[in-house]
């Protein structure tokens, strides 16, 4: 009898609470504030390019009033910087090589709208589990409309800076000289031609189709 009760482990969260909820907590209150921080890198980001690159004061206006209301659905859960630990987060040194590079400002901004959409759902996703103290229902369903702010927000930011974003962005690709022809050289795209200056939009024609358009 003795020997087992010598051997019972100290009472802990898990077993006051009776489940993983005390445990799980601090781990749930990092993800939030990991998630918090990159919202807010996010859409700094966006502000910055509706307000230097299009110089569109309505736009920044709506990304800054959204930066400002999520920092107060955040004040629901004080004391979140508390669980910060980024030396020991094993995920600061994992890094794809697709993030290291963007082909246009027009990439930044999609990888931003991305990010925040996100970072959004994993706040909301992981504060539903936070229980009557922080009122888990409430800050879940303000995260939520800050979300579907931020989609709208990331469309009209996109349109503006190139009717589509990506759809552009491949566009502009194409329409790049081929790599078989020197670089000083004009051709057509499919809808009109291309110098060493550039070309804002179409598709290379064949090579055949090129030599045709020259002669």
């Amino acid at each position: 009898m003795h020997d087992r009760a010598a051997r019972k482990p100290a009472d802990s969260a898990a077993t006051r609470g009776g489940s993983l909820y005390h445990v799980a907590m601090p781990s749930v209150r990092r993800i939030i504030d990991a998630n918090a921080n990159r919202a807010r890198e996010a859409l700094r980001v966006m502000e910055e390019a509706a307000r230097f690159l299009l110089n569109d004061e309505k736009l920044m206006r709506g990304l800054k009033e959204l930066r400002h209301d999520f920092a107060q659905a955040l004040s629901a859960i004080p004391g979140l910087e508390a669980n910060r630990d980024t030396t020991g987060d094993v995920g600061t040194t994992v890094k794809t090589t697709a993030e290291q590079t963007r082909e246009s400002v027009v990439d930044v901004v999609i990888a931003a709208g991305k990010r925040l959409s996100e970072a959004l759902r994993a706040i909301e996703e992981y504060g539903k589990t936070l229980g009557d103290a922080v009122g888990s229902a409430g800050f879940a369903a303000s995260i939520e409309k800050l979300r579907y702010r931020g989609y709208v927000l990331g469309q009209k930011l996109t349109a503006a800076l190139g009717t589509g974003g990506a759809a552009r962005s491949e566009a502009g690709r194409m329409c790049s000289p081929p790599r078989w022809m020197p670089a000083p050289t004009a051709f057509r795209c499919a809808r009109r031609r291309w110098t060493p200056a550039g070309c804002s939009s179409g598709r290379p024609m064949s090579s055949s189709s090129v030599a045709a358009g020259q002669a």
